[in-house]
């Protein structure tokens, strides 16, 4: 996703057409929609499903479950199971964005000579980025 997002904003500094400009935009709103950002507790509002607070709801269940000594609570599963389903629903909307959006976007790439979006590149710090939680962002922010 964040590759996504660096390479719309790479094109958008290339001055396209006003035609793939809009495109290009309406692509990145989809992208930062679904990215989201941390915030409110997740699975509150639609926009508390995005994909950066999923990783610390899942997170934050994850380390309530691995702390104790015992099964999980009926609470606890129960909130995996909605954190699992709202990911389910918002990795199939990544899926339409890349098989629709990326794929239109892509063609009128192609016939205006500007490279087009590969899915598949990470950024640099992608590998990193995965790996990192809320907390430890919060961490490197103190």
């Amino acid at each position: 996703m964040r590759s996504l997002r660096a390479q719309l904003k790479s094109l958008t500094e290339r001055k396209p057409s006003p035609e793939i400009a809009s495109k290009i935009a309406a692509l990145e709103s989809k992208a930062a929609a679904l990215e989201g950002e941390d915030g409110p507790p997740f699975l509150s509002t639609p926009e508390s499903r995005s994909l950066v607070r999923l990783n610390s709801g899942l997170g934050t269940v994850l380390s309530a479950i691995d702390s104790a000594d015992a099964a999980p609570t009926t609470q606890q599963s129960t909130m995996v199971t909605d954190l699992e389903k709202a990911l389910a629903e918002q990795l199939t909307r990544w899926e339409q964005i890349k098989s629709k959006d990326v794929v239109d976007l892509n063609g009128q790439l192609k016939t205006s000579g500007l490279p087009p979006i590969d899915i598949t590149k990470l950024l640099p710090e992608s590998t990193d980025a995965a790996q990192t939680t809320s907390q430890d962002r919060d961490r490197d922010l103190e």
